[in-house]
């Protein structure tokens, strides 16, 4: 069993209200991207700017890095 990826949580969480009628009548919770996601569309957009590799390659080396910058994050 493979060990479970951590994505260090959602960047954006919010919640909205639900309105009916003009009346709140429940919250609805969204996560949003997680922190692994962004780190990762951060360094793909680095790396497209100097347009090497493949995009299949491209794509897995920017999770890459992002995986190695949640791992150099300072413990909580």
């Amino acid at each position: 069993m493979s060990e479970p990826i951590n994505d260090g949580g959602p960047v954006h969480p919010h919640t909205q209200n639900i309105v009916y009628q003009g009346a709140v009548i429940g919250t609805e919770q969204y996560q949003g991207l997680s922190l692994r996601d962004y780190f990762a569309g951060q360094a793909l957009a680095g790396m497209l700017s100097k347009q090497f590799g493949t995009m299949e390659e491209n794509a897995h080396d920017a999770y890459f890095v992002a995986d190695a910058m949640l791992k150099a994050r300072p413990a909580k």
